[in-house]
């Protein structure tokens, strides 16, 4: 029998939780586009009607796209798309197709009411943390709060072309169980105190 797939949010935000602007990333960080797909790849990814917008209208290749909007007429059905016009029967359904597909994870990727609405769904969060902030954020992401922990982090790196450092970490519920050591972290901000802006850039996944 299959296990229950994990639920976890995957988002990068900056200093002042800023994931966006007029719709789009406010950064190019190739590394953490690499790892987005790389971790969502052949997976579920679950998003709001804006954020599929903000995709063209198109589905991400090699994964089912679960889209959650008020007013399903919006969404024209394709291949490789499932509407649903609240978060429950979203979530219910990618559940139902995890299981009949033995995936293990189910990825919800936005926009920020999405991520607001599921906190209290979700097993984890992958976060990719930008030290700086980023100008001009128009939508953010909630506050992670004392229900997670960090379990992961990765060393800081430098992305040269776009001169912003950042880290990929792992926030886990506290209760949930995962590979690796606990990390002695509250928050994102927590790396600013001991922060040594890197030398060199690396590729780290």
């Amino acid at each position: 029998m299959s296990k229950r797939a994990k639920i976890y949010h995957i988002v990068a935000h900056d200093a002042e939780r800023g994931i966006g602007f007029d719709n789009k990333l406010p950064w190019h960080i190739k590394a953490d586009l690499k790892r987005f797909k790389k971790l969502t790849q052949t997976s579920i990814v679950i998003m709001g009607r804006t954020t599929y917008l903000s995709l063209g209208s198109k589905p991400l290749p090699n994964r089912m796209n679960v889209v959650i909007t008020s007013d399903i007429n919006t969404v024209a059905p394709k291949p490789g798309v499932a509407v649903f016009n609240n978060i429950p029967e979203a979530i219910a359904y990618a559940k139902l197709y995890a299981y009949n597909h033995e995936l293990n994870y189910i990825w919800i990727i936005g926009g920020a009411s999405i991520y607001e609405q599921t906190m209290d769904m979700i097993d984890g969060i992958k976060l990719t943390y930008i030290l700086q902030e980023v100008p001009g954020a128009d939508t953010f992401y909630p506050v992670i709060d004392e229900r997670f922990e960090v379990v992961k982090m990765k060393p800081i790196v430098r992305d040269l072309a776009s001169n912003l450092d950042y880290s990929f970490m792992t926030y886990m519920r506290k209760g949930q169980t995962m590979q690796g050591t606990l990390v002695n972290v509250v928050s994102p901000a927590g790396l600013i105190d001991s922060y040594v802006p890197p030398d060199k850039p690396s590729e780290v996944l």
